[in-house]
C-alpha cells in the first residue's frame, strides 16, 4: 500500500463542496484522490464541518463566491484548512487560503489531474523554497505561535539560515541544526521563538479476521506515512494480530471489542462502508485512534485502506 502524495500532505483528508452548477465537477474531484470526498453542495453548516474535520477544502464555484463563503469559517493565518477554488468549468485552480499550509500544493496536484491551470502567487514557492508549514506536517507537529511565522518567512526570503534543535528533514535548505542563528525553531518552547510542538501518537487498526502479516504490512504503511515510530504511545485494534504492531514499535497495546466502538460519536469520522453500517458501526480504525488519544485527541491521519485492513492515527500535542 503506497499512499498518494495528497495523502502524505493531507492525511486528514480533502473535502469537496460545490454550487449546484459545479456538482458534476465536484463529484469528479471527490474521487480524484484516495482521501478526497465530495461532501455535497454548499451550505454554511456543511462548510463549517468540512473546515473543522479536513486538512483541505476544495470549493467548486466562482472566485468571488468562494471568497465570500470562505470568510465565514476561516480564522487566522495557518489556522483551519487549506482552501482551493476550482471554477465550475475546470479551467483554473486557485489557492484561496493557507497557501503555505498546502493550498498551493493541492492546487498544482488538482490542476495536473484535470488539465487546468494552477494560479500560484506566493513568493516562497516561486523561489523553490519548501514552506515552513510543511515542516510541521512532515514531523507530525504544530508551529506555535503562528503570529511569528511571517517574520521567519521574511528571513528565509532574505537568504538567512534558521537554526533548529533537531535534524531537519530533507528539502529544507534554509534550516540547519545549531544555536548561532538569529532565528531558531525549537521543540522546547521559549518566548519569542517559533516552537515545534510534537504530537504524541495513537494508532488504530481495523482488520478482517485472521489477516496474514498484519504487523509487517501495518508497519510498512506507517513508514510510508512517515509516522515517527518513537512517538507512538499506544496501538489499538479489534484483532489480536495487531499486537505485533505495538511490539515492533515498543508501544502499549489495547484490544477493543466492537461493542466498545458502537456508541462513539464524532463529526469528523470518515463515511462508513456498507459493511460497517450493517454491523451498526460508524468506523473502526479512526474511532480506536481517537478513543486512545482521549478528549484532547485530534485525528491526524484519516483511515488508510489496505487490502484487508485499515489504519488511522490520532495525536495529542505534547
Amino acid at each position: 500500500m503506497c499512499p498518494t502524495v495528497s495523502l502524505e500532505r493531507f492525511p486528514r483528508g480533502i473535502a469537496v463542496l460545490s454550487t449546484p452548477e459545479g456538482e458534476e465537477l465536484g463529484r469528479k474531484l471527490g474521487k480524484t484522490f484516495s482521501n478526497s470526498y465530495y461532501v455535497g453542495t454548499y451550505t454554511r453548516e456543511l462548510l463549517s464541518k468540512a473546515a473543522e474535520c479536513y486538512d483541505a477544502v476544495v470549493l467548486v464555484m466562482s472566485l468571488p463566491g468562494a471568497f465570500r463563503v470562505a470568510c465565514e469559517v476561516l480564522r487566522g493565518k495557518g489556522e483551519g484548512p487549506a482552501v482551493v477554488v476550482v471554477d465550475p468549468l475546470g479551467k483554473f485552480v486557485i489557492p484561496l487560503a493557507n497557501a503555505h499550509w498546502g493550498a498551493n500544493e493541492l492546487a498544482e496536484e488538482l490542476a495536473g489531474k484535470i488539465g487546468a491551470t494552477a494560479v500560484i502567487t506566493t513568493v516562497a514557492e516561486r523561489r523553490g523554497l519548501k514552506p515552513l508549514e510543511a515542516l510541521a506536517r512532515e514531523l507530525y507537529a504544530e508551529l506555535e505561535p503562528k503570529e511569528l511565522i511571517a517574520s521567519y518567512y521574511r528571513a528565509m526570503l532574505n537568504g538567512e539560515t534558521i537554526c533548529t534543535d533537531f535534524d531537519p528533514p530533507e528539502g529544507f535548505s534554509y534550516l540547519r541544526r545549531g544555536e548561532d542563528c538569529e532565528l531558531r525553531i525549537t521543540t522546547k518552547c521559549h518566548q519569542g521563538t517559533l516552537c515545534l510542538k510534537l504530537y504524541s501518537l495513537f494508532v488504530g487498526i481495523g482488520a478482517k479476521p485472521k489477516v496474514e502479516d498484519l504487523a509487517k504490512r501495518a508497519i510498512k504503511a506507517l513508514e510510508e506515512l512517515r509516522v515517527p515510530k518513537g512517538r507512538v504511545k499506544v496501538v489499538g485494534s479489534v484483532r489480536e494480530e495487531a499486537r505485533g504492531v505495538a511490539e515492533a514499535l515498543g508501544a502499549e497495546f489495547r484490544l477493543f471489542s466492537f461493542d466498545e466502538l458502537r456508541d462513539f460519536k464524532d463529526d469528523c469520522l470518515s463515511p462508513p462502508s456498507d459493511t460497517l453500517k450493517s454491523m451498526g458501526l460508524t468506523g473502526v480504525a479512526e474511532i480506536i485512534a481517537l478513543k486512545l488519544a482521549g478528549v484532547k485527541g485530534k485525528l491526524l491521519v484519516r483511515k488508510v485502506k489496505g487490502e484487508d485492513f485499515t489504519l488511522a492515527v490520532a495525536g495529542v500535542a505534547q
